[in-house]
Order: structure tokens, then sequence, then C-alpha cells
């Protein structure tokens, strides 16, 4: 909606703020975030609000020496600084941009035709050469055809666990294979996979033992709070709700265990006929007792962005666990190591 509002001001040689603010009775930053931020469930970004402590804003750097924040740099020689210029000096932090981008890629900021127009390659950027165009407010770069297509494939740890890459749609998604390969791609640096891979086990044996109609296991993992002729008749009808919908019952895998916000959610793949469910055990990390199950289903991989210096890092955006990971190709085949220091995981995919 901003950026195609501006576009046809411009044309029009009127300041597009003012107009704006005519328009909606409002100043310009309350009409930003009524109208775009808050749809687009933007929940820091703006002008003079939200109010930043200084010590929250970026800092930025001219090679080794510190520049400073964009509120130390108002003004530049010839005019405003670039924090002032045409973007009209909007702060917005990480986790927000992550929702803008979501906002635009689902439609709910702006109609199809001018998000479009967003991403447009209109004007040549490099002189001629055509690798790099500008929208409205965005360069459009097409990637490489095949660059990532080299890291697909399966790769293997020392302890016979693993990761699948798959290039999908100009990007990498890395999915683990083993309890301990789950725990290092989606824990937080530094956290005990052994213990989070010992808790899959867990699970593994209280499902193994409730899909044969043995119900113990699963009374005390919760405790021996809830009534074990409740615990079956809840299990029950809920597998006859599935059979119902999805098919016969063909089996279950563990896929792992990892913590989010101040549970732990052990991850597991049950397999129908007519398709697959994943749903998450929760458990107490204080106690070890098990708490429900989330049916919401679970995306188990994790996209790997690009970073400065040719590597990349997995974020998940939930939890904001970032984590770097590099891949590199060598005589034997290409090796990915996931973190840094003694706390990295490194697995290798044969030439």
């Amino acid at each position: 909606m901003r950026h195609a509002i501006m576009v046809v001001l411009l044309f029009a040689g009127l300041p597009a703020g003012a107009v704006i603010e005519q328009l909606t009775g409002r100043s310009y930053g309350a009409a930003m975030r009524e109208l775009v931020f808050a749809p687009a469930g933007l929940e820091e970004t703006g002008y003079s609000g939200p109010a930043w402590p200084q010590e929250r804003l970026a800092q930025g750097y001219t090679g080794d020496e510190r520049w400073g924040t964009v509120l130390e740099r108002p003004m530049a020689e010839d005019g405003p600084y670039w924090a002032l210029r045409a973007n009209s000096g909007i702060h917005s932090t990480a986790m927000d941009m992550l929702r803008w981008s979501q906002a635009l890629l689902d439609g709910r900021v702006l109609a199809p035709e001018s998000r479009e127009a967003l991403w447009t390659p209109f004007v040549d950027e490099t002189g001629g050469d055509g690798e790099s165009f500008y929208g409205y407010g965005w360069s459009i770069v097409e990637p490489a055809p095949g660059a990532l297509d080299a890291w697909a494939g399966k790769y293997e740890t020392s302890g016979g666990e693993g990761f699948e890459i798959r290039a999908v749609a100009g990007s990498l998604r890395i999915e683990p294979r083993g309890w301990a390969a789950y725990a290092s791609l989606h824990a937080p640096p530094g956290a005990d996979t052994e213990a989070l891979a010992e808790k899959s086990g867990e699970i593994d044996r209280i499902v193994s033992a409730y899909t044969q109609g043995d119900y113990g296991p699963l009374f005390a993992a919760y405790g021996e709070k809830v009534p074990i002729d409740e615990l079956r008749e809840k299990y029950e009808a809920r597998e006859r709700m599935r059979t119902e919908k999805f098919g016969a019952f063909q089996g279950y895998e563990v896929l792992g265990t990892a913590p989010y916000r101040e549970y732990l959610f052990t991850v597991v793949r049950f397999r129908y006929a007519r398709g697959d469910l994943t749903p998450a055990y929760a458990w107490d990390p204080g106690d070890g007792r098990l708490l429900g199950v989330v049916m919401r289903p679970v995306d188990t991989t994790r996209r790997l962005y690009p970073a400065a210096g040719g590597g990349f890092v997995s974020w998940d955006a939930d939890s904001g666990t970032s984590y770097p990971v590099s891949l590199e190709s060598t005589a034997q085949g290409a090796v990915i190591r996931i973190g840094e220091g003694d706390h990295a995981v490194i697995a290798r995919k044969p030439n």
C-alpha cells in the first residue's frame, strides 16, 4: 500500500506524507501504523513510536570504525542521511522485517497488481549487464540456475544419522534424520542434545506401548495424575477419528525433541493410508512430566539463509534461534557444518 501510494503521488509532484495526513486526518506515522504496520502484524516498526531504548538501535560501521546509530547521524553535508531519504526514516527489527515479508507474500497489505509492481524489474542497475534490476523499492536479482543444486543430497554424520538438503524455489531447506541430528538443528546452540535424544527415546517407548494397547508407560509419563482408563478412552477415541479421516494406521516414527519457549516438544510422524500427521508431545522441562499433545502440524525442516562470506544461517522465526551453517566442497564430497566450535555437527555427502 505504501509503495503504491507513493508512486502515484510522486508523479503528481506532491509530498506523499502530507497528502496522506490530509486524506486520513491523522499524522503520517499514525496513519502508517493503522493502515500498514498493524495489518501486517508489525509490532516494532515506526518512527517516534515504539520508543526504542538507545541500546536496541543497530550500530553502523565503516570498516572497523564505528559510524553510530541513525539518530546520531540525522544530517549529512548534502542533506538528510540515508535513513531519512526515500524510506522516510522507518525503524524496525529483524523479526518485524520477517513479518513484513510474510505479509507481502500472503497478500495482506497489497493488492496482487501492486505487489507485482514491487518486484517488476523496471530499471537495470548494472549498466546493461542485466544482473540486477530495480522495481518499486526493491532490487530484483534472479538466482543463478543450478547454483544451489550442487548442495542438495543426503549428508551423514559419523554417528550414522544425518541431514537431507533440498534446493527449493531458489533456497535451501534442510531436514534432520535421527534424534541427535534433530536436536542439533532445532535446539539452541550448546543445548544438551543427548538429553533431548533421551526424551525422543522415551516417547518412542510410550507410543510403541499404547499403539499395542498398553497404557502403563503413558500413565507414568503423565506423573500418574490422569487416570489410566481416562487416558485409554481419550487416545482410542482420537485414533478412531484419525482412521476415519486418514485411513488405516500404518506406523509411526519419532522425529526428535527440541525446546520451544518454556517447554520441550517431541515430534512424531504418524503414517496413515491417506496421509501423515506430525503432532508434538509437550514436556515440562522442570519435573520431566508429560503435559499433553499439540496437534498443530510441525515443520521439521529449516530454511538456510545466505549470510556474509558465502555461508548460511538457519533461523527459526518462532524461537529466534540462529546459528551458522557452512557448506564446503572437498575432494571427498560436500561437507556441512552446523554450529561452531566443540558443539558443531559435521556431516558429509560422498561424491
